[in-house]
């Protein structure tokens, strides 16, 4: 995130940070860890935004976000 951003670029950066800081801190939970240790349990963010609809997730670790198709799967 640079400084000459717009406020809504700010906003869609902090709170998809703010999601992979909460995936960081669910897969410390001993019950977590462990499931995801024994390939059990899968993690991903999910982003909603509520102007336009969108559905964004990012999987499997990545830190990128991409939206969510009608056919339910992630685009990219």
């Amino acid at each position: 995130m640079h400084k000459d951003d717009r406020p809504g670029e700010q906003l869609r950066g902090l709170t998809e940070e703010n999601v992979l800081m909460q995936l960081v801190h669910l897969m410390t939970h001993p019950s977590v860890a462990g499931a995801m240790a024994r390939g059990e349990l899968t993690t991903s963010g999910w982003v909603y935004d509520i102007g336009t609809g969108v559905v964004r997730i990012a999987e499997g670790g990545q830190r990128e976000f991409v939206p969510v198709t009608a056919a339910g799967g992630a685009e990219g």
